[in-house]
């Protein structure tokens, strides 16, 4: 009995490293249909065990990252879409955070309004909108953003919608993109 616990536990260590040969339970059952699952014969010829469980081996480079301007170009595009995503659905303390204090913003029918106008026009609402925000144009601590969003009615979606465009600048301000100015204008069909 201890001659045959011996003989398996042997057995197991060797497999672990990789001393054995390979049994029915680990080889592929078909070994054309998996190539990288077969035993490959080391120098000394003997069959190396494959564990088909086994992860792969780590990456031998670190993933590589985007260049500061790509990265800088993506931030600016997710805050203007926040941005009119945020005043779209009236949320003021959002808008808020992403207003700066001397904001300056053109609405469709020509009318101005600061910030503190801007917060006392939202009104909480559910719309359905599609909203695109294209790519920045950065020089220094200002960038441009020109993008376009669409309203449909919640009640007759398949009539479409109005269609605006608006040009955002932002003005980064303590290390953080704010809006410094919104012209918004409709496109007519």
């Amino acid at each position: 009995m201890k001659k045959i616990l011996l003989y398996v536990c042997a057995a197991g260590l060797a497999a672990q490293l990789g001393c054995s040969k390979p049994t029915a339970t680990n080889a592929p059952a078909n070994a054309n249909s998996n190539p990288t699952l077969q035993a490959t014969p080391p120098a000394n010829g003997a069959a190396t065990p494959v564990n088909p469980t086994a992860l792969p081996p780590p990456p031998t480079t670190a993933p590589s990252m985007p260049p500061p301007s790509q990265s800088n170009d993506m931030t600016l595009q997710m805050t203007a879409s926040d941005f009119h995503a945020a005043i779209l659905q009236g949320r003021k303390t959002d808008v808020e955070s992403m207003v700066a204090d001397n904001y300056k913003g053109t609405q469709p029918d020509g009318s101005s309004m600061n910030k503190q106008q801007l917060l006392a026009s939202l009104k909480e609402a559910k719309q359905m909108f599609s909203l695109n925000a294209g790519k920045p144009e950065v020089k220094g601590d200002t960038a441009t953003i020109t993008g376009t969003y669409t309203l449909n009615s919640m009640d007759k979606p398949e009539q479409g919608g109005k269609t605006y465009q608006f040009t955002d600048t932002y003005r980064k301000q303590g290390g953080k993109w704010l809006v410094a100015s919104s012209v918004v204008t409709e496109q007519k069909k």
